[in-house]
């Protein structure tokens, strides 16, 4: 399966591939606007940031729809399944989302926030460390252990993508990854927005 997906997405060396202007402008404003007025409110509160949670079946937005978009543009999706996905609605001034990996084969990753909302363009992108997670250990360790994560990666490779409106950022869920900081103009409409999509074998 990862043969397909280099020849599909001539992933680098590292299994990460970055796609910009990935959605439709539409697509995007209308992401972006569920996440900083969700009809039926929040359903996570984080310290600095707020979450909403989807499943294929939840109401609200059709995350189908979205889907059948990235699948247009990436041949691979057929052979796998949509899982969850969900958005985060960050600070203005915000440290992200700390290290962790997640249980999902594919994570794709995007952003819908314009760039002009962006304060220090230095901050606000993804850091991918070049180390997967234990595949024995349960989800507790390895999304949400900051000692266990902190052994795991320390001193590992990593890349970071830099923050960019409509930039998506493919790759392995078993990677360790965090937000780089946040840090964006002030006001409720420049707030970040990621949305991230989680993807099995069917």
């Amino acid at each position: 399966m990862i043969g397909n997906l280099i020849n599909s997405l001539q992933f680098n060396n590292n299994g990460i591939v970055v796609i910009d202007n990935f959605l439709s402008n539409n697509t995007c404003n209308l992401l972006r606007k569920f996440a900083l007025y969700p009809p039926f409110g929040y359903q996570d509160f984080y310290p600095e940031y707020k979450a909403v949670n989807f499943d294929p079946l939840s109401g609200g937005i059709d995350q189908i729809k979205v889907v059948d978009e990235f699948k247009s543009k990436i041949k691979f999706l057929g052979d796998i399944q949509y899982t969850r996905s969900w958005c985060f609605c960050y600070d203005n001034k915000s440290r992200g989302v700390g290290p962790h990996a997640d249980p999902s084969y594919i994570n794709i990753n995007i952003w819908v926030t314009p760039n002009h909302c962006i304060n220090d363009s230095k901050k606000n992108g993804l850091k991918i460390y070049h180390k997967l997670r234990d595949e024995n250990v349960p989800h507790s360790l390895y999304n949400g252990n900051i000692a266990y994560i902190s052994k795991q990666i320390n001193d590992q490779k990593f890349t970071i993508v830099p923050y960019k409106y409509r930039r998506a950022t493919i790759f392995l869920g078993s990677m360790y990854h965090q937000t780089m900081g946040v840090d964006m103009k002030d006001g409720h409409d420049n707030k970040r927005v990621s949305y991230t999509y989680l993807f099995n074998k069917g």
